[in-house]
């Protein structure tokens, strides 16, 4: 199996955006890492509201940029509401960068990460449809997370 680090900046939408992650990557053959290094993709859930969150994710660069020097064929993604907000602009404050993904696009995780494999190049995902709500990932009932007495819910997307 592939393996997946994931890493969550900011409220409790995206600790719930997270999970939903690692789940829908889980069913197309990641299992989740502690260590950046050693995974084959790593994705950092951001916040754009909350300050401190922006400027962790600003200060990671000096962490991931040599990181991904070490394994080029490793993406790199950033995903939520920074990436929403940020877009395009992020590939030139962190070139190395391999996906930027609005929470819009949190079901959608493994087909994008598919095609950042096959085109080999950065993929700016960051549409956000209002009107339209979460979609329940349909997947079978293994499950790679910790089944506790509560989770967070997501009531409403991105941070709107």
């Amino acid at each position: 199996m592939r393996q997946v680090y994931l890493d969550t900046f900011g409220c409790q939408m995206n600790v719930a955006d997270t999970d939903r992650m690692e789940l829908l990557l889980f069913h197309s053959g990641y299992i989740r890492t502690g260590e950046m290094q050693d995974a084959d993709l790593v994705l950092i859930n951001t916040c754009s509201i909350r300050e401190k969150a922006e400027q962790k994710i600003y200060s990671l660069t000096g962490v991931l940029q040599p990181i991904k020097e070490a394994n080029p064929d490793q993406i790199i993604g950033l995903t939520g509401c920074l990436a929403q907000q940020e877009g395009e602009r992020l590939l030139k404050k962190m070139p190395f960068l391999d996906l930027v993904l609005g929470p819009d696009g949190v079901e959608d995780i493994a087909r994008v990460v598919d095609e950042v494999r096959e085109k080999k190049g950065p993929v700016v995902k960051v549409q956000f449809d209002a009107d339209e709500g979460y979609k329940i990932p349909q997947v079978s009932s293994r499950t790679p997370l910790k089944i506790g007495p509560s989770a967070f819910v997501n009531i409403i997307k991105g941070c709107d």
